[in-house]
């Protein structure tokens, strides 16, 4: 259970990070507000995940 968590938080962050790499692509927006938006999303991945690891074990 904890590994299957685990790998789905990281599969839903790489999703993430592809389709907000694309939009910054398109947009044609800096670097730095993108590394600034990946970290923000990285947070929000690692609380996420915490979370449903958490209502698991419950």
């Amino acid at each position: 259970m904890l590994k299957t968590n685990i790998i789905g938080a990281f599969i839903i962050c790489a999703i993430l990070f592809t389709v907000v790499g694309y939009f910054f692509a398109k947009l044609n927006i800096n670097f730095y507000l993108y590394g600034k938006t990946l970290l923000i999303i990285a947070v929000l991945g690692v609380i996420i995940s915490l979370a449903s690891l958490g209502k698991s074990n419950n």
